[in-house]
């Protein structure tokens, strides 16, 4: 369990350097008593789940996701934006995806990243069954929707850590 709460430790810290994108000592410090006792106090509340994420080819893995939901969120914003300077009459369609992830963290982690990309609205989430209803506004092109495709990507990476 120590390596789960240092690695908790370490992803906090990240974010809070990330976030105050400062290298000062004070606010250094002030950032590992933070996180030190977040980790401290909640670290109880971590799932046996998340062990696989804690390995360094996962790690490794997740930087990759994280890189392609950024790009994919950048991708997102100027589809909106130009959406809603033209603002056509869109189509709200429903599809449901079946996910082979068993794991219960992957598997909210993939329902949380179809619903930043684009076309997207709302993901319900059956997760006893690995069920998504997703409601988006995209159509099939040339028999493949393009949301699903992004789906089975975010997927296959999630399936490689668990």
């Amino acid at each position: 369990m120590n390596k789960i709460k240092l690695y908790y430790f370490s992803v906090l810290m990240f974010v809070w350097i990330i976030l105050t994108w400062s290298v000062n000592p004070y606010q250094l410090l002030l950032g590992a008593t933070a996180c030190m006792l977040v980790t401290l106090f909640t670290s109880g509340l971590i799932p046996a789940s998340i062990q696989p994420f804690t390995k360094p080819a996962a790690i490794l893995i997740l930087l990759r996701y994280a890189c392609l939901l950024a790009a994919d969120m950048l991708k997102t914003n100027i589809i909106i934006a130009g959406r809603l300077l033209r603002q056509p009459a869109s189509t709200e369609t429903t599809m449901t995806f079946q996910s082979t992830l068993t794991n219960p963290l992957a598997l909210t982690l993939l329902a949380n990243a179809i619903s930043l990309i684009y076309d997207t609205a709302v993901v319900t989430m059956a997760a006893r069954t690995g069920t998504l209803l997703i409601h988006c506004t995209a159509t099939e092109i040339g028999g493949e929707s393009p949301v699903r495709l992004r789906i089975e990507k975010y997927q296959g990476l999630l399936e490689n850590i668990s």
